[in-house]
């Protein structure tokens, strides 16, 4: 990202609408909703959420070396520089609106229940090597994110990749037409957030909203060979895009692995993508990494990047934090951390992914309980116990509420343990884990178990 100053004061009234109090002469790199997190020169948008007022924290934020607030209103013995306006909430919407605008570059959005982030994070990697790049900084995928996102983003860049999220249909609709993608790109459609649809069909509908801010010659990337891709390929026609390319593990697809040597450190890949067949390593094992480098690539070519370049830095590609990321500790452990998100796709693929990887001790899983699964939770954990003895897990540890339904059909098949409390779960882990052990944690971010992940790094050390 860039380390210039984007905003001047007078940008910033024009973006939201509003009108400067105090200095007026301040300049400012990018928006900032938490005051905790501000680093000096940033600006500070006061934003009055549900159960937090942001305005209870503008001294923080100028301490932390705010250069301005974006407020709704300020007390009269305050001299710092303000923007005033009706409601942060709609200012930031159309921060977010005029810093698209002013974007010169390539936007490619990305959504998706599965790899979205991962897939943002190496599209930009790769890119980022050709040109200079922009993206969303972590998760920042939502109505209030997004916006931040595009504060940061610099106008001059040649290319802008962006993640799109949400919890309810609707949601993508706005988004994508604030991100106004030139590529959209569906990862994958899975039973995540089923608490808030009423099937996997109507998450699918919901994910090809991202198509009604594309243009007409811009192009959809699709997933091609789920059971949902009809609904999303049909989503991106109606919308007029003319460039549908597919990808996934079908020939049928656009573009498709041909071969896979999984390895625990490099996986070697050759694809097809559109008319070339390519050949490329990642450092990164599992089968669901190689199919978000080929979303990736097939956006590089429709952006008109050099996939031979791109092809060269995937080795170089990172893992996002707590997204598969490994760690050898002491005695020759292995941890995995997977505890930032969890859904049944996501689960299966991390499983066999864990299953692939060639270790001298045993294979110990800890797995919380994957939310927002509505009704269909008990039987979608429970579903778990085909995966879990096919890719030969050794022990099991679950926790929660809804692995409950897991420990009731798998127990007796294999060493299974249960655990409604995080200390215990912690103290009987460390005390199993031997010896060339590799153990993989994961569920979704709301159960905690990053507190296993933190406590085992604690206890074992990481080795030079």
């Amino acid at each position: 990202m860039t380390h210039k100053k984007l905003w001047t004061a007078q940008d910033l009234a024009t973006a939201t609408i509003g009108t400067l109090g105090g200095k007026d002469n301040w300049t400012g790199y990018k928006l900032c909703l938490d005051s905790r997190e501000i680093t000096p020169g940033d600006i500070y948008v006061a934003y009055r959420g549900g159960k937090v007022d942001g305005h209870n924290f503008i001294e923080s934020a100028f301490k932390n070396g705010a250069v301005a607030a974006v407020v709704e209103s300020v007390s009269n013995e305050s001299t710092h520089p303000y923007v005033y306006v009706h409601q942060t909430e709609e200012a930031l919407i159309n921060v977010g609106n005029f810093a698209r605008n002013r974007l010169e570059g390539t936007v490619i959005g990305v959504t998706g229940s599965v790899g979205k982030t991962s897939t943002k994070d190496m599209i930009a990697h790769i890119l980022n090597d050709q040109a200079p790049t922009n993206k969303s900084q972590r998760s920042f995928n939502s109505l209030m994110g997004l916006p931040i996102a595009l504060s940061a983003c610099d106008p001059s860049y040649k290319y802008t990749i962006l993640e799109l999220g949400m919890t309810a249909s609707g949601e993508i609709s706005t988004l994508t037409r604030m991100a106004r993608p030139h590529i959209a790109i569906v990862t994958m459609v899975a039973p995540s957030h089923l608490e808030f649809f009423k099937s996997v069909n109507d998450i699918a509908r919901a994910k090809a909203e991202i198509f009604e801010g594309v243009p007409s010659f811009g192009t959809a990337i699709i997933r091609g060979d789920i059971h949902e891709s009809k609904i999303l390929i049909d989503g991106a026609k109606e919308k007029g895009i003319k460039n549908i390319v597919t990808f996934g593990e079908s020939k049928e697809c656009d573009c498709h692995i041909m071969d896979y040597i999984p390895g625990d450190e490099v996986n070697a890949i050759k694809a097809k993508i559109g008319d070339e067949i390519i050949d490329f390593k990642l450092p990164i094992p599992g089968k669901h990494w190689a199919l978000n480098a080929l979303a990736s690539l097939a956006a590089v070519q429709a952006a008109k990047g050099d996939i031979e370049k791109a092809c060269q830095s995937m080795i170089t590609y990172k893992i996002p934090e707590r997204r598969g990321n490994a760690f050898d500790l002491e005695q020759n452990i292995l941890l995995i951390d997977e505890s930032y998100n969890a859904n049944p796709v996501s689960m299966q693929a991390a499983l066999e992914s864990f299953g692939e990887r060639k270790v001298k001790g045993r294979k110990i899983a800890v797995l919380g309980d994957m939310l927002e699964l509505g009704s269909t939770g008990p039987d979608l954990h429970a579903s778990l116990k085909k995966y879990i003895i096919e890719t030969k897990i050794d022990v099991l540890f679950l926790y929660g509420p809804l692995m409950k339904n897991l420990y009731q059909t798998i127990k007796g098949n294999i060493e299974t343990f249960y655990f409604d409390d995080l200390k215990n779960l912690n103290h009987k882990l460390i005390d199993a884990v031997t010896q060339d052990d590799a153990i993989m944690i994961k569920a979704s971010n709301g159960t905690g178990l990053k507190a296993v992940v933190d406590a085992i790094l604690a206890y074992y050390k990481k080795r030079n």
